[in-house]
């Protein structure tokens, strides 16, 4: 009888959704995926669409959520550096198509770095163009504290950018800093600017481990590897396709 009336109990709470709200999951997601940018008026519907929307938003899927995620760390031999010795800056570029969405993420995750004393939205989103949208993360003037040290922060980071990513670039940078940013990730695309000898097999494990299958290498008087030749043929046995860019010396 107990389980009669539970039962029972079950029916009655299914009968008093909305016919919206009766959709199963993968077809209610479906429908996310085509209003995403009105995400946030969604979750104001009820407490069953909002729980399902954060849950659809926090979902991990083959195509990257983000287009282009820029790392740039202070070097101590970089000159003319707008960073802080220590300072970690994250520039995310999302389709202004998925930016509610991202934004969403970023809300659920309660990412700290957009806490600064940015004017308007705490978010501080500005338009590049008409199909793409600009995150200024973390920059040395908010007062955000190196990341090498906080791991709990550095999977912050992954959470919110996802697991998939369109392209990496990275600037002015030791690697070994950045990899930790990026573990567990999977992107085609990467930018890299070498600095030292000790950059060259951090990079060569970085494109085995995130299937890299483009390289954008940036080349200057900073770049300081042995043997270049045998670094950029074993480049080009792991990539599809290598682009160098020589920086004029002293750039």
């Amino acid at each position: 009888e107990e389980k009669v009336n539970e039962k029972q109990g079950d029916n009655r709470k299914f009968e008093s959704l909305s016919t919206f709200e009766q959709l199963p999951k993968e077809i209610m997601w479906l429908i996310f995926d085509h209003a995403s940018q009105s995400v946030f008026d969604l979750r104001l519907t009820s407490r069953t669409v909002s729980n399902r929307i954060d849950k659809y938003a926090n979902q991990e899927t083959t195509d990257p959520l983000v287009d282009k995620f820029t790392i740039l760390f202070h070097h101590p031999r970089v000159a003319g550096s707008r960073l802080t010795p220590g300072m970690m800056k994250f520039t995310i570029t999302v389709p202004t198509c998925k930016s509610a969405l991202f934004e969403l993420r970023l809300k659920l995750n309660r990412f700290p770095f957009l806490h600064g004393p940015f004017p308007a939205s705490p978010y501080a989103p500005f338009v590049l163009g008409r199909f793409r949208r600009h995150y200024s993360v973390a920059e040395a003037e908010s007062g955000v504290r190196s990341l090498s040290g906080d791991a709990d922060q550095m999977k912050l980071v992954v959470e919110c950018v996802g697991r998939r990513i369109g392209s990496v670039f990275i600037r002015q940078n030791t690697f070994n800093v950045a990899s930790r940013v990026l573990e567990g990730t999977k992107f085609g695309k990467l930018g890299f600017s070498i600095i030292t000898n000790d950059d060259v097999s951090c990079l060569m494990n970085a494109i085995k481990l995130h299937d890299v299958d483009h390289l954008l290498l940036y080349a200057g008087d900073d770049m300081s590897i042995t043997n270049q030749v045998s670094f950029l043929l074993g480049m080009a046995s792991l990539l599809r396709s290598l682009c160098i860019i020589q920086r004029p010396a002293n750039a």
